[in-house]
């Protein structure tokens, strides 16, 4: 099993030893709740969680799930190569029907 940390968690690992980062079967179990296995990454670095863009994808999922102080971006370059070494999920753009504006997407592979 792979646990994927995260850069910016700030927990204090002496008191829970998983507050900066996650099992990768977290994120398997939660994309096979989805109708297609599958999520938007919904990358937003420059804003707080309380006003987070897309909070259907995956950076406000590990900030909710996963952090101690929710306001930090969570889904590094690192992180996401990390998820994807795992050999378990795949990135894809989407059409969203607006010009310059396709979202790009993780995939649980099945």
């Amino acid at each position: 099993m792979t646990f994927i940390v995260l850069p910016h968690g700030q927990g204090n690992t002496l008191e829970r030893p998983f507050d900066d980062g996650f099992w990768i079967d977290s994120l398997v179990r939660k994309l096979q709740e989805t109708d297609n296995n599958g999520m938007r990454l919904g990358k937003d670095r420059q804003t707080t969680y309380d006003n987070h863009r897309y909070t259907d994808g995956l950076d406000y999922w590990l900030r909710t799930n996963f952090v101690k102080n929710p306001d930090t971006f969570q889904l590094t370059n690192e992180v996401q190569e990390s998820i994807l070494e795992s050999g378990l999920f795949e990135i894809r753009q989407e059409e969203s029907g607006k010009p310059g504006k396709n979202p790009e997407w993780i995939y649980l592979l099945v």
